[in-house]
């Protein structure tokens, strides 16, 4: 029987050992999957979500990586964009590799890199999901 489980913060996601064999799909849906199916479907290249907002400079330091993220619903400093939909444009993220660090989305997504197969889903890809 196949089972589902729901956990509404990245902190109750359960060890990598659990769900090494399962599918997660990570789903949030106002800001972090929104804006990550935003910036594919306009044209950027790929979205590479870290934990950490050192890891995102480095990261797009040595990947000549454009900078997207937030924490606690405010722009980082010196990141590109921030975690707003409306600002990934296809004439800003066309063709560009994009390095993301959020409070809770892409924490969730890290979470589940374990998995047999992780999504991210919302509204705008409903049915691709």
């Amino acid at each position: 029987m196949k089972q589902s489980n729901v956990y509404l913060i990245p902190d109750l996601i359960p060890s990598e050992a659990s769900i090494q064999d399962s599918c997660c799909v990570v789903i949030d849906v106002l800001r972090a999957t929104t804006t990550m199916i935003t910036a594919l479907g306009n044209g950027a290249q790929s979205i590479t979500p870290v934990l950490t907002v050192e890891v995102a400079r480095e990261v797009a330091r040595n990947t000549n990586g454009l900078l997207g993220g937030e924490r606690d619903c405010v722009k980082l400093p010196g990141f590109d964009f921030g975690n707003s939909p409306a600002e990934y444009t296809a004439e800003r993220v066309g063709g560009q590799n994009i390095i993301m660090t959020t409070t809770n989305g892409t924490r969730a997504i890290m979470a589940c890199l374990k998995s047999n197969k992780t999504l991210i889903a919302a509204f705008a890809n409903l049915s691709a999901v």
